[in-house]
């Protein structure tokens, strides 16, 4: 089970302080070899970020790794947006002012022991705050938007969808997959049942769906009847309603 925390303290000084040292206490009771830094450029070690860093900072700016000697010398990693991992490995993340997108990708990686966030900003890390539900370390900003909890119908639907969607997977593949997401959101539109689309993309990624792919679905949801069906789908969306309808 991951932990995910989010550090809201106002500044960022001491925000990448406190992410250090949190990372540092879950590497240790995690026991893995490396740990993990990401920035959205290897240049942001130069500014304010790697002068928060101190040495360690310019250790991951010239070699890309530093050694913790306090960790008997276990190797912290650096890695920007052109070179994230496809996997965690166990080890703790700490992800420095990242955008919506590095975020999306590391929310996605299997088997990360840890991921510590310092946001850019609230726009950026609502997706994955929405979906994880957090530690909070310090305060997120008090007008981050929450989304519209979804009806009990609703849930049905999208539970629907989760048992026929491979979850580890960034994208919806199958021209059969997406039709079946297409008409899920067509029948809840044509009977005048609402639902968030930030509520719904929450949802699927806080129940195992690839976050790249709950991003896909959310896209549909805003607005399922532009795209076009390419595949047959059954049930029609009257016997989808009331499949959801059952008690």
């Amino acid at each position: 089970h991951r932990t995910d925390i989010y550090i809201g303290l106002p500044r960022k000084e001491d925000a990448i302080n406190a992410g250090m040292a949190i990372l540092l206490e879950h590497w240790k009771s995690l026991n893995t070899p490396t740990a993990l830094v990401v920035c959205t450029t290897k240049q942001d070690l130069k500014g304010p970020i790697g002068k928060a860093l101190g040495q360690v900072g310019d250790l991951l700016y010239k070699r890309g790794s530093a050694r913790v000697q306090e960790l008997q010398g276990r190797e912290l990693r650096f890695a920007h947006k052109r070179q994230l991992p496809g996997t965690g490995e166990g080890m703790p993340i700490l992800a420095i002012l990242p955008t919506r997108e590095i975020l999306t990708t590391l929310d996605g990686l299997p088997d990360v022991g840890a991921l510590i966030v310092i946001p850019f900003n609230e726009q950026e890390a609502e997706d994955w705050r929405n979906a994880r539900q957090p530690q909070v370390i310090g305060a997120p900003p008090a007008q981050a938007p929450i989304p519209t909890p979804l009806a009990p119908i609703v849930v049905r639907a999208l539970d629907g969808l989760l048992a026929m969607l491979d979850h580890n997977r960034p994208a919806i593949d199958h021209d059969s997959d997406k039709a079946l997401v297409i008409q899920t959101f067509r029948a809840l539109q044509e009977a005048n049942i609402p639902y968030d689309p930030s509520a719904v993309r929450a949802h699927f990624a806080s129940h195992g769906l690839h976050p790249k792919q709950a991003d896909a679905i959310r896209t549909i949801s805003q607005d399922p009847g532009k795209p076009r069906i390419r595949a047959n789908v059954y049930p029609s969306t009257s016997d989808l309603l009331k499949n959801w309808k059952k008690p």
